[in-house]
């Protein structure tokens, strides 16, 4: 009997969990070794106020989305939101948004679909996490596109109990399918 391929997961550990089960679905071994920890971030929200209320949410990071205090989404439910990618228009909808529009994995498509539905001059709520890379988000700057940032979630190196990583298993590189 041939071996199962192992496959390793370094995604912290709610997303690895999701992605391991898909993994395991196509037939891989699994191995879950996070590097990074997802932990809340308590801001500010004063960027909000009567003058830069949001008329639509971007959100780019579903981390974002969950860690975000309840209380703070509850006064932007209503409005449209438009994020990233599907895990992250799943985790908009978890949260309680409605209309959800979803650009399918890239920032690129996601400023695409933002200049196509939403009017100029509406002040974006942008939901974050730390780090973030906003290059093609670029795109929406200037006097026609009011971005409110506020980032809910940062990753940081995993720790790990006793300062090293094992690993009981034989991990080879192959570039073979």
């Amino acid at each position: 009997m041939a071996a199962m391929k192992l496959t390793l997961i370094t995604r912290p550990e709610g997303d690895a969990e999701r992605t391991a089960a898909a993994v395991r679905e196509a037939g891989y071994e699994a191995l879950i070794a996070p590097l990074f920890e997802v932990h809340a971030l308590h801001g500010d929200w004063s960027c909000l106020n009567a003058a830069r209320m949001p008329g639509a949410v971007l959100a780019t990071s579903a981390n974002a989305l969950r860690f975000c205090p309840a209380e703070q989404l509850k006064a932007h439910l209503a409005l449209p939101v438009f994020t990233v990618g599907d895990a992250t228009a799943a985790a908009a909808r978890t949260a309680g948004f409605r209309q959800v529009f979803s650009a399918n994995g890239n920032a690129e498509s996601l400023a695409s679909l933002i200049k196509e539905q939403v009017e100029k001059g509406t002040v974006l709520l942008q939901l974050a996490g730390r780090p973030r890379r906003d290059a093609a988000l670029q795109a929406l700057q200037g006097p026609q596109w009011l971005r409110a940032l506020h980032s809910c979630a940062a990753a940081a190196a995993a720790t790990v109990s006793n300062g090293s990583f094992i690993c009981d298993r034989s991990l080879r590189v192959s570039t073979s399918t």
